[in-house]
C-alpha cells in the first residue's frame, strides 16, 4: 500500500507510495503526485496537478501520465517537445527551432538549425539540416532537400531535390528527378519529371517552367526554357518557348497584337 496525506492547513493532498483510489475524488487545492496512483472514476482538482514522474513517453502504454479514455482541455495544452499523435509527429521537428512546424511522421527529423520551414506530410524534408523557408505539402515531398526557398505541393513533389533552391512544384511528381536546379516552376502531374521524349528524368533545370501533365525539358542542364501543354509538351531548349503539343492543330490569339521585338517570325511546316 500507499499513503495519501491531507494537510488542512496548507490544502494539499500528498500521495506516497502506488495508491488506488475506488470512486470519485475532489480537490479544491493543489494535487502533487510523487509515485503510481489509479482513479476508477472521477478526479477533481480544483488547483494545480503536478507529477514529477519524468518517464518519457513513446506508446500508449508508457509516459507518467496514461489515460485510457480520451482527454479534452478548455485553454490548450502545450509540450515541451513535439508530440505523437496516432504515429504521426507534430510539433517543430529536428532541432526544435520555433519557427518551424512539423506534421506527419518523419517530417524536419534531421534538422539542426533550419528555420521558417512549414513541413505537413510522411517524410517531408526529412533530410534537412539547414535548409529554411521551405514549404513542403504531401507524402515525400522536398524529401532530400538540404536547400532553402523551395515550395513543393504534392506527392513526391520535388523528392530527390539536394541542392535546388527557389524551386515552385505543384502536383503529383512534378520536378520529381530534379537535384540541383534552381528557380523552376511546375505545375501539374509530373510536369518537370521528364526530359526529351522518353523516361529519363530531368535532374537539372535552371528558370524554367513547366505547366501541363508530363510536360517536359528538352535535355538536361538547360535553361530559360518554358513549356505550356494539356499533356506532354516536349521543350526545345535553353531560351524557347513551347505552346502545345504534337496533337495540337490550331494555335489561337483572338484580339491584340503580335509583336516581336527581337527575331524572325517563320510561317510554315516545321521541319
Amino acid at each position: 500500500g500507499g499513503a495519501v496525506l491531507v494537510n488542512p492547513e496548507f490544502e494539499t493532498l500528498s500521495v506516497r507510495g502506488k495508491t488506488v483510489l475506488k470512486g470519485d475524488l475532489q480537490v479544491d487545492g493543489d494535487v502533487a503526485l510523487g509515485d503510481d496512483i489509479t482513479i476508477v472514476d472521477t478526479l477533481t482538482v480544483g488547483g494545480v496537478t503536478s507529477i514529477t514522474n519524468a518517464t518519457a513517453a513513446t506508446s500508449t502504454t508508457t509516459g507518467a501520465l496514461r489515460v485510457t479514455g480520451g482527454i479534452s482541455t478548455q485553454d490548450g495544452l502545450y509540450t515541451g517537445t513535439d508530440a505523437s499523435i496516432s504515429g504521426h509527429r507534430v510539433g517543430r521537428g529536428g532541432g526544435f527551432v520555433a519557427s518551424n512546424i512539423a506534421i506527419g511522421s518523419g517530417s524536419l527529423a534531421s534538422n539542426v538549425s533550419g528555420s521558417d520551414n512549414n513541413a505537413v506530410g510522411s517524410q517531408t524534408l526529412s533530410s534537412n539540416l539547414t535548409g529554411s523557408s521551405n514549404c513542403p505539402m504531401g507524402f515525400n515531398s522536398l524529401n532530400l532537400n538540404t536547400a532553402s526557398n523551395n515550395t513543393a505541393i504534392g506527392h513526391n513533389a520535388l523528392q530527390s531535390n539536394t541542392s535546388g533552391s527557389a524551386g515552385v512544384a505543384v502536383g503529383w511528381q512534378a520536378l520529381l528527378n530534379n537535384t540541383d536546379g534552381s528557380n523552376n516552376v511546375a505545375i501539374g502531374g509530373r510536369a518537370g519529371r521528364y526530359r526529351g521524349a522518353g523516361a529519363d528524368g530531368l535532374t537539372s533545370a535552371t528558370s524554367s517552367i513547366f505547366i501541363g501533365y508530363q510536360s517536359r525539358a528538352n535535355g538536361n542542364s538547360q535553361t530559360n526554357q518554358v513549356v505550356i501543354a494539356g499533356t506532354d509538351g516536349l521543350g526545345d531548349g535553353s531560351n524557347t518557348t513551347v505552346i502545345g503539343n504534337t496533337s495540337t492543330t490550331s494555335t489561337r490569339i483572338p484580339a491584340g497584337n503580335l509583336t516581336l521585338s527581337n527575331g524572325t517570325l517563320l510561317l510554315g511546316t516545321a521541319g
